[in-house]
């Protein structure tokens, strides 16, 4: 079952441009978006959630990590910008791991072996 649909509509701050392809996770007692734009093999990915999905990103993050390298086989990793520590948790949950720092962001990556590893 897909659980993310192409979205065009209220992007709540989500970081994107024409490049990106924006998702919605089809969860409805909460709205979280995804943003993804191929930079090579990878994908570089934003979030962004209502109250509501805060408690949900978890599997969220999850459920995206799989519609991308279940739908994209030229992905090989997921490329992760993130500012927020409760988001940098939860990233390292699911199987990101830190790969740098910029004075905005820290950088985490999933690959897709590392994902299917980590989720089995």
């Amino acid at each position: 079952m897909n659980r993310f649909y192409e979205y065009n509509g209220d992007l709540m701050g989500l970081p994107t441009s024409k490049d990106h392809l924006n998702f919605r996770w089809a969860e409805t007692s909460c709205k979280i978006l995804f943003s993804m734009c191929r930079k090579g093999n990878g994908a570089s990915c934003h979030l962004a959630s209502d109250k509501n999905g805060l408690r949900k990103l978890r599997q969220a993050m999850i459920e995206f990590s799989d519609f991308v390298f279940t739908n994209y086989k030229w992905c090989t990793m997921l490329i992760a910008k993130i500012v927020p520590n409760s988001i940098k948790k939860i990233s390292e949950k699911v199987g990101f791991f830190f790969i740098g720092s910029y004075p905005e962001y820290d950088v985490y990556i999933l690959p897709r072996e590392v994902y299917y590893e980590f989720s089995s």
